[in-house]
Order: C-alpha cells, then sequence, then structure tokens
C-alpha cells in the first residue's frame, strides 16, 4: 500500500513520521548553531518538533502556502515564531521572503529547511534559484530533499513534478560547489537489546533492495557540520494499526460518496 500523505500530522503512519523526522535530526546541527531557523513549506510541524524541540534558536520562521498549516506549526513547536504564507514559486513572494530572513536574522547564522516542497511546486527553478542565493549571496546554510520517484512503483497524486537520480544530478549542476549530498534508504530490521546494555547500535545496510527514496542535499558555510544520520525507534504497532484502519474507513467513504455522486449524475 502505498503511503501517501500530502501534509503528515502526529496521527499519520508512523514510518512515514519517522522519515520526516530523520531529515530534520540530520540539519538539526546547523539549526541548533544558528540565530535564525527557517522551515520552508512547514506543514504542520510534526516531524520538526519531534526533531528539533530543544534545539531551536531565539529566531524562527514558518512559511507554507497553507495560512491553517502553518499556525498549526507554530502551535506544535511553540514560541513565538514568525509566519508566512504564500507560493515559493513566485517570485514576488520570494522577494518578500528574503527581506524578512535578511531583517529577522540581524547579522547572525541562519539555516533553511525546505523538505518536500520543490515537487509540489508547479514551478521550483525559482524557489531553487531562491535557495542558492540564500546559500551563497546570504550566507546562510541550506538543505533541500526532493524525491526519488524511481523508489515508488507508481506516479504520486501530490507532486507537480518527477525526480528521480538524472533530475536529482541536473539540480546538482546548479548549485554550489561544494555542496553535500545524502541519500535517505528506507530500512526494515529489528533490535535484539541484551539485558543491562544500553550502548550505541551499529547500524548495518544490506540486502537486494538499496534504492534511496530521498536526496538531500545540503550547502552552506557550516554544512561541514553534517554527518550520516539514522532515526530508528521502537515499532508503534498500535499506532500503525490505528491509521490503517483510520484509511481503510476513509476510502470506503469517499468511495460510497463517488458511488453516490454517480447515481446522482445519472438520474
Amino acid at each position: 500500500m502505498n503511503q501517501w500523505e500530502e501534509r503528515i500530522h502526529r496521527h499519520s503512519d508512523p514510518a512515514v513520521v519517522a522519515e520526516h523526522v530523520l531529515r530534520y535530526r540530520f540539519a538539526r546541527p546547523l539549526v541548533e548553531a544558528s540565530a535564525l531557523w527557517v522551515d520552508l513549506g512547514c506543514g504542520t510541524g510534526a516531524a520538526a518538533s519531534a526533531a528539533l524541540g530543544d534545539a531551536l534558536p531565539a529566531r524562527v520562521m514558518l512559511v507554507d502556502v497553507s495560512w491553517d498549516a502553518a499556525e498549526e506549526a507554530a502551535r506544535t513547536l511553540g514560541g513565538e515564531p514568525k509566519l508566512m504564507g504564500g507560493d515559493l514559486s513566485d517570485p514576488a513572494f520570494l522577494e518578500e521572503l528574503g527581506t524578512a530572513i535578511e531583517a529577522a536574522r540581524a547579522g547572525g547564522p541562519a539555516c533553511l529547511t525546505c523538505f518536500e516542497v520543490v515537487e509540489h511546486l508547479p514551478r521550483f527553478a525559482e524557489c531553487v534559484e531562491f535557495l542558492v542565493t540564500q546559500g551563497t549571496d546570504g550566507d546562510a546554510d541550506v538543505v533541500l530533499s526532493v524525491p526519488n520517484d524511481a523508489f515508488w512503483a507508481i506516479e504520486n497524486p501530490y507532486h507537480e513534478s518527477v525526480w528521480g537520480a538524472g533530475a536529482f544530478d541536473e539540480l546538482r549542476r546548479v548549485l554550489p560547489e561544494d555542496h553535500r549530498v545524502a541519500e535517505q534508504m528506507p530500512v526494515d530490521g529489528s533490535v535484539l537489546r541484551l539485558d543491562g546494555d544500553d550502548g550505541a547500535l551499529t547500524l548495518t545496510l544490506d540486502g537486494p533492495g538499496s534504492v534511496p527514496s530521498h536526496f538531500v542535499v545540503a550547502f552552506g558555510p557550516r554544512a561541514g557540520a553534517l554527518a550520516t544520520a539514522a532515526h530508528v525507534q521502537a515499532a508503534d504497532l498500535a499506532g500503525r494499526r490505528r491509521w490503517e484502519r483510520q484509511r481503510e474507513a476513509d476510502l470506503e467513504y469517499f468511495a460510497a460518496e463517488r458511488e453516490r455522486l454517480l447515481e446522482r449524475q445519472g438520474e
């Protein structure tokens, strides 16, 4: 079953939430060292709060096309973040955003995260150009993700553009030469924890299906502080069953609604 959701929240599939949390944990060293953190396409803040709750800088800016989502993210993250609502493919809004970032950072270091965003934009070139400018002329750190559509069996209905290794290579050509690349790899497994042993675990990747689900790229003056990261948590089987049952109920409801609409049209 494909696990696509346009926006995740705390009741989403736990495995999908963990995937989002990892991207923010990967960026955490840059966020924590910044005077300003800007989250482009912040959504509901469910993943960011889990990864960055105790590492947020003094100033936070949350940006989303949905004002309601940005307000929910603000409530989830706490504090008094600045909210901005607008289309990240609109040059006029990007110019306004750049001015707001410059004012909010007040000369201090800034970090911009942009996860699960560019593939949803009707035009992504303007957003990428904005991020490159922020990472060069703006002297900010940028961490950006794009999906690997080769990982999925069918087209994602929420994506406006198709991404894969070739498209990602094209993207890299317009980024600063010293950018860093990471591949996000979904994993399955289990843990045997020996009684009394609280030591760190070593993660070994093997198996035939080593295909990344996402590509992550980072650039900026402090991008060298990033390191390989993994986010592993005890399986929330009850939460997953609850999510699956809710999804099944939603699908049945909308299928029935569709049938009723078709019947009315045929009358």
